[in-house]
């Protein structure tokens, strides 16, 4: 899986050094497939511990709701999702 993002993409062929190459049918394809291939520049980031928390339920075959039951939740996941236009 790749981490690039379409912006990246876009980026490497705007700064790339040999432009009149660049437009090769060749070319052409293989930044169309990076482009394919890239993450959409706008996906929303979750924290780290939220991720790991996610990711330690399923490993022990949690449910989706026991995973949101506030009282399973660590103390950092529960401020995180209570977190609202910057208020707790």
């Amino acid at each position: 899986m790749t981490i690039e993002t379409k912006r990246d993409v876009v980026e490497a062929i705007l700064l790339a050094k040999d432009t009149d190459t660049i437009w090769d049918s060749s070319n052409v394809r293989y930044y169309l497939n990076r482009y394919d291939a890239a993450l959409p520049d706008d996906l929303p980031v979750i924290p780290k511990a939220v991720g790991e928390w996610i990711k330690e339920c399923k490993h022990r075959n949690v449910t989706l709701a026991d995973t949101l039951c506030m009282e399973m939740r660590p103390e950092n996941i529960r401020n995180w999702m209570a977190f609202k236009d910057g208020d707790i």
